[in-house]
């Protein structure tokens, strides 16, 4: 990859905010000081996981480090990745609930950089407030 290449987010990585402010700095003061310690993910040619890394790279100069899904499923992977390791607010967390909620294996059908046989999201009634699984 050269450095004249951009990488487009993976649409399932937009499920999560950008890092701002301090939590950002920090992270883009470890990487100029430490270099990168965890590879940024791609599946299919889109950043997966690692999106503030690799913008932290890209400011600090740090060469990035990539490495391919290893045949996960990308929305548990984006999940697992995610919101264990990030301090997301709670505000932050319902704004995940919702558009989780919202998604359906048809908002990815066609769109080949998701594979709509792994996704398997929970959808929430609102009438009745369950939750069902539809495959």
């Amino acid at each position: 990859m050269t450095a004249d290449t951009r990488l487009d987010p993976h649409p399932l990585a937009a499920l999560f905010p950008l890092m701002t402010g301090a939590a950002f700095e920090d992270l883009r003061a470890s990487i100029a000081s430490n270099g990168l310690r965890e590879p940024i993910v791609l599946h299919e040619g889109m950043v997966l996981d690692g999106r503030n890394r690799l913008r932290a790279c890209e400011e600090t100069g740090t060469p990035p480090r990539f490495r391919e899904l290893d045949g996960a499923d990308p929305l548990a992977f984006v999940l697992d990745a995610n919101l264990h390791r990030r301090h997301l607010s709670e505000s932050q967390r319902a704004a995940v609930g919702a558009e989780m909620a919202n998604i359906t294996r048809g908002d990815f059908a066609g769109n080949q950089h998701v594979p709509s046989a792994n996704l398997q999201t929970p959808q929430i009634s609102h009438a009745k407030g369950t939750v069902q699984t539809h495959r």
